[in-house]
């Protein structure tokens, strides 16, 4: 009858006794670690058929590479001395049969670290009864893929919790701590409790010194608010408290590295925050993060594609794990099947090795969780969100008035303590986060260049400075927009969310409204936002008389818009696709006919929105009117002032030949922001 060993009995004399003289007097941390970590993964039993050498296959995976020199010692330790064979890739026949069992440890640092190498010798070991056992932290990757398809049995091998820490800890020093953060071991690597956990200190030096570089690799996230005081992030927001309890999931044993989340990518104009986004979640991780950009590695060395692949491999090159790594401008990488042939091998080999170190199991990744960042993700390569890569898409759009009002409090920590926010948000709606800080920052230079702290007055005076148009140009954009919100109200495709004449950069003007139908919206549907965009213009006409140049943006937008109703969904008088939305105003410089046929539909459009600014002139001229006194209304103000002047329906659609049944119902590209163009989420 066989018999199962315990560990005491493996180790003889205890881990914790000190050595025989016959060994060596001195125990180094990491070996400790690793003796104690694989005892919390292997059972006595298996310890015992490794020992007998039970024809037997084991993989065991530990938390990184440095890890895999300590468990060699310790494995070899567990089976006593002289029981492995370590594996040669090159051994001769003769030397693998006479091998008992074998022992095959690969980190990556060999270049012979390869699946594809070794597999006869493992068929033959276990083709004749052989046991062996692999140890590598990415098994797939290094260890021969005929072990890993003959595995008996798979240990992970976890992070130290405090306890086990603080015995290692005891076992070097002779000393035993009160207590050992859980969360400690799970910052550092193995080879860093080596440097920390030293014979000869105190034990209370050793800790100090392993919390000293966990607080060095996360001390550049302390300087942003916590996930959980971000406001205008919304579904952002979920994903990271989600993660945030994972990871400490993680940290407590429950679930492994590799079930923790592995890839964001974050869709947004410039300013919405997507950094400061990663940058807390990084402190309510409390995880180690890394910044990298596409534009820094395309700038490396010589630009060479050898020289980008290094710089880009670096940036996964995370040690300790889990951790986060932050890459800004993802969309500076373009699709494959869009590249011209000239550069086209560039390109390709470059978005390749990009995908290879996204793919997760493939290449060692689990615990590194990758957040991506881009302003625009219609150019995006497929390959890059597909599920186990940046899998997670969140599209984080313009705050919110309420959303901007947090924001804005957050920045002014302890200025005008108990001031309401509100107001100076809706004079400065449809901002962004970066807008919000410089407000702040501009209004604090303002009160200290006055000696005095700072005042309503230098919050308004840079949100909404004082507006240096003449009267006239003033009066053009308050009816230009007031044109934009009565003709969103009379035509009921929008919800009016405000309307503002304060001027931001080369925006005079600023009318926001949300589609009220969020999915895809018919033709008759897209008419009516074109009558809206067109109504700014007519609006000018109607009530100064004459229009302005100022409507060029819309018009833009219009054009753009009929010409994919034609070219791109199939609403118009062919299904034909022709060209994607966003370039089908392209074709008309090669199309007379098509040209003259847009031309033809955008006069009908604008003839409607005429319609629909003279049947309403005195609610135009009255919204104008208050916009010209208080800069801003929001939609609930204008829709009371249209409701008051009796509001005229809107005529007919200008009608057009119609699409089949069943086919497509397209969303039409965002409305620009601009003077007298409405601003769409």
């Amino acid at each position: 009858m066989e018999t199962s060993h315990t560990f005491e009995e493996l180790f003889g004399e205890g881990t914790e006794r000190p050595p025989s003289s016959a060994r060596s007097t001195v125990r180094r941390a990491d070996h400790m670690a690793a003796l104690l970590a694989l005892r919390a993964a292997i059972s006595d039993d298996l310890v015992a058929r490794i020992r007998r050498g039970a024809p037997l296959a084991v993989v065991i995976r530990p938390p990184s590479a440095m890890w895999c020199s300590a468990l060699d010692w310790a494995l070899r330790r567990a089976a006593r001395p002289g029981c492995f064979t370590t594996f040669i890739d090159r051994a001769e026949p003769h030397e693998i049969d006479a091998a008992g069992q074998v022992l095959v440890v690969r980190d990556g640092s060999d270049k012979t670290h390869l699946a594809t190498r070794g597999n006869g010798a493992i068929v033959s070991l276990l083709a004749r009864g052989g046991c062996i056992v692999g140890v590598s932290h990415d098994p797939q990757r290094y260890l021969p893929s005929a072990l890993l398809a003959a595995a008996d049995e798979v240990l992970t091998i976890r992070p130290l919790d405090g306890a086990t820490l603080g015995r290692v800890i005891r076992i070097v020093t002779g000393e035993t701590l009160d207590q050992v953060p859980d969360d400690l071991a799970v910052t550092l690597d193995i080879d860093d409790i080596a440097l920390s956990v030293r014979p000869g200190t105190s034990a209370q030096d050793s800790l100090a010194r392993l919390m000293a570089i966990r607080d060095a690799r996360t001390a550049v996230v302390d300087d942003v608010p916590p996930v959980e005081e971000l406001a205008g992030y919304g579904e952002a927001r979920d994903w990271a408290l989600g993660l945030a309890r994972d990871v400490e999931d993680f940290r407590r044993g429950v679930i492994s590295a590799a079930e923790l989340p592995r890839g964001l990518l974050l869709v947004g104009p410039p300013g919405v925050g997507k950094s400061t986004f990663a940058r807390s979640v990084a402190r309510s991780c409390r995880l180690p993060l890394t910044f990298t950009n596409v534009g820094a590695w395309l700038q490396s060395n010589q630009g060479y594609l050898s020289d980008v692949l290094s710089a880009m491999s670096a940036a996964f090159a995370v040690k300790t794990r889990p951790a986060l790594l932050f890459i800004d401008e993802i969309d500076s990488i373009p699709n494959r099947q869009s590249v011209d042939s000239r550069h086209r091998d560039w390109w390709v080999n470059l978005c390749n090795a990009l995908l290879t170190l996204l793919d997760s199991p493939a290449n060692g990744r689990d615990g590194l969780i990758v957040m991506a960042a881009c302003n625009n993700d219609e150019n995006l390569d497929p390959a890059l969100v597909r599920s186990g890569r940046l899998d997670r898409r969140i599209h984080i759009p313009l705050p919110s008035e309420a959303d901007l009002a947090q924001i804005l409090r957050t920045h002014m920590g302890n200025d005008l303590p108990g001031h309401d926010m509100l107001p100076f948000a809706r004079l400065g709606s449809g901002a962004s986060g970066a807008d919000v800080a410089r407000w702040v920052r501009d209004a604090r230079q303002r009160a200290r260049l006055a000696g005095r702290g700072m005042s309503e007055d230098d919050l308004r005076a840079v949100i909404a400075p004082p507006d240096d148009r003449p009267a006239s140009a003033i009066r053009v954009a308050a009816v230009h927009e007031a044109g934009h919100a009565v003709a969103a109200v009379v035509m009921g495709v929008h919800d009016l969310r405000h309307v503002s004449i304060i001027r931001h950069g080369d925006t005079g003007g600023k009318t926001g409204l949300t589609r009220r139908d969020g999915g895809n919206p018919t033709r008759v549907e897209i008419e009516a936002e074109l009558v809206v965009q067109l109504a700014g213009r007519a609006a000018e006409e109607t009530v100064l008389a004459r229009p302005t140049i100022g409507s060029v943006a819309d018009l833009e937008t219009v054009t753009r818009t009929l010409a994919a109703l034609h070219v791109t969904w199939g609403l118009g008088s062919s299904l034909v696709h022709r060209a994607p939305a966003e370039r089908a105003d392209n074709e008309l410089r090669f199309d007379p006919a098509l040209r003259n046929l847009i031309e033809a539909e955008a006069v009908k459009v604008y003839g409607q929105a005429q319609a629909v600014m003279q049947a309403n002139r005195a609610a135009v001229e009255a919204v104008a009117d208050r916009l010209l006194a208080a800069r801003y209304l929001s939609g609930d103000e204008v829709r009371r002032i249209v409701e008051a002047h009796g509001r005229k329906a809107a005529g007919q659609s200008v009608g057009a030949t119609p699409a089949p049944q069943g086919a497509g119902r397209p969303r039409p590209p965002r409305l620009r922001q601009d003077r007298g163009a409405g601003e769409q989420d």
